[in-house]
């Protein structure tokens, strides 16, 4: 055994740049683990920046300056936190208000198809059971729904360091769009000479992963909008909260689909009953889900993700074990990480 392990650790482990890597993937995922709240603005900064290099780098190939290529695209971004902060989240949290307080409502006119399950499924469920069940319902969503109501009260904490944010993050963008070259210049002081490897990992990761951000951002978008569509001719209520949660739900693989189907077939089955327009949105929203998953996602992903279905499912089980509802969201990108760590890591032999 220790005869395996010299050799391993001589293969893997003997070149200096192997060292080097491993060393800072530590300090990395340390600082992450156990401060990250303090290094949250920074990794947000830092990541919102990296989507925006893009835009900055296109408009300088057209020869403009550096310093108006990066104000255009700082403006572009705050606008767009702006629209974010004073107009789509105060809609969204009014409608997940009304929906929360509407939701027993909604509930009770359902009651006599529901109600009608114990007679023609006595096996599986009993008037008892059901009316438990029901009334469970009604009083974790009430619950719920006075939590939910009363943040704005006893979440000034959260309030304060949301404002923190508003101003630190957008300086930090801005900064980091700004002087890239000499913030580059002063790491390259503390990375060692030979970077073969690290710029090797660094421009697999950048080359797959910059695509794979920008292919679903645009994924979310048109998701989004498709799902607003149908669900406002549709004339369904709570339009643009659940179709922001439908274009939202392409950000966790796989099973983002299906977590979200459940409550948008819920709210339309609990305001419509069963109907023919309970029918309609089913047809439009597997046609959109079908349309998504066959022909928006090879079409934008084709060469940006060349990761195996099987090793997607295998991340996204593993990362969330380990991280929660964040291990699943980063999933991808995080795979596409450790595959370009597996594929560049030096070794001997």
């Amino acid at each position: 055994m220790l005869k395996l392990l010299q050799i391993w650790y001589k293969r893997y482990l003997s070149k200096p740049q192997a060292v080097y890597l491993l060393l800072a993937i530590l300090v990395i995922l340390g600082l992450m683990r156990y401060l990250n709240e303090v290094f949250a603005p920074l990794f947000t900064s830092l990541v919102i920046a990296y989507l925006l290099e893009d835009m900055v780098m296109r408009l300088k190939k057209w020869h403009w300056p550096h310093w108006l290529a990066v104000s255009v695209v700082f403006l572009f971004f705050i606008g767009i936190l702006v629209v974010a902060l004073f107009i789509l989240l105060p809609l969204l949290w009014k409608q997940a208000s009304a929906l929360l307080l509407e939701f027993p409502a909604m509930l009770g006119r359902s009651s006599r198809f529901l109600s009608a399950l114990p007679a023609r499924y006595p096996d599986l469920i009993s008037v008892d059971q059901f009316n438990s069940m029901l009334a469970t319902v009604k009083t974790d969503v009430l619950k719920y729904g006075r939590v939910i109501l009363s943040l704005s009260v006893s979440s000034i904490p959260t309030v304060i360091a949301l404002a923190v944010y508003l101003v630190l993050v957008p300086m930090l963008v801005y900064l980091f769009l700004l002087d890239k070259a000499g913030l580059t210049r002063w790491c390259n002081r503390y990375l060692p000479k030979d970077k073969t490897t690290i710029l090797g990992i660094w421009h697999e990761v950048d080359v797959q992963l910059g695509n794979y951000i920008r292919g679903k951002l645009l994924e979310v978008l048109i998701v989004t909008l498709m799902a607003l569509i149908i669900f406002s001719l549709l004339h369904l209520n709570y339009t643009a909260l659940l179709a922001v949660v439908v274009g939202l739900s392409t950000l966790i693989p796989i099973v983002g689909a299906v977590m979200v189907s459940v409550p948008v077939i819920l709210v339309a089955f609990l305001e419509w009953g069963w109907g023919s327009s309970l029918m309609y949105l089913l047809i439009a929203y597997s046609i959109l889900l079908t349309l998504d998953a066959n022909v928006l996602v090879p079409l934008l992903f084709s060469e940006a993700v060349k990761i195996h279905p099987v090793a997607i499912i295998i991340a996204i089980l593993f990362f969330g074990t380990i991280w929660g509802f964040w291990g699943i969201f980063f999933a991808i990108p995080l795979a596409i990480l450790l595959k370009a760590l597996l594929q560049s890591w030096p070794r001997v032999g």
